[in-house]
């Protein structure tokens, strides 16, 4: 009996022993990843929607202080928390907010997966997963109301205008492309 006895007291006690190193560990980990009250990721997950309008897309020229500075992008950015609150998919939330926000278009319509991928933003020094969606406008006249601390410079371009670019990076080539085919029923090199 006295031997059962000292076996559940060292259970009760190994099992604190690990509660509290959980909770030290819990707590080293949140010091070192909260920064402002905000957790900090080692990746950032972002959403991207090209829209087309009449034959032609809305591209933006990225700002300088922002990863890819300068090039040629589809309005976009990072999820937010706001981005999960209600039950449409957090990816397609996030597009329609910064659509919005940069280019103050509300997307009301469902958005097209195009494709997702990841790559390095060496300005924030994160992995990014990264996911395209297309929209194309019905309306006869697009009012744009755009945002100067995000959008330096927008365009309403072709295909073949996009392709000349200097500034145009190869996976908006790529990713016009694959639009192009799935969405467009052309072909475009």
């Amino acid at each position: 009996m006295v031997f059962k006895q000292s076996t559940l007291f060292k259970q009760r006690y190994y099992n604190q022993i690990l509660l509290f190193d959980s909770i030290i560990c819990d707590t080293i980990f949140l010091r070192n990843n909260l920064v402002n009250g905000k957790m900090r990721t080692n990746y950032i997950v972002s959403a991207e929607c090209a829209i087309k309008h009449k034959g032609k897309y809305l591209i933006i020229k990225r700002p300088m202080n922002k990863n890819a500075a300068g090039c040629l992008a589809f309005p976009g950015g990072g999820c937010e928390l706001q981005d999960g609150k209600n039950d449409d998919d957090v990816l397609v939330q996030t597009a329609k907010r910064e659509v919005l926000e940069e280019v103050g278009l509300k997307l009301d319509d469902d958005l097209n997966y195009v494709c997702s991928n990841m790559f390095y933003d060496q300005v924030n020094e994160k992995n990014v997963v990264h996911t395209l969606f297309f929209y194309s406008l019905n309306i006869e006249i697009v009012k744009l109301s755009i945002s100067s601390d995000e959008v330096p410079e927008y365009y309403w371009l072709s295909v073949r205008d996009i392709f000349a670019m200097d500034n145009c990076p190869k996976w908006i080539r790529k990713y016009i492309n694959i639009i192009e085919k799935r969405f467009c029923y052309i072909t475009t090199k």
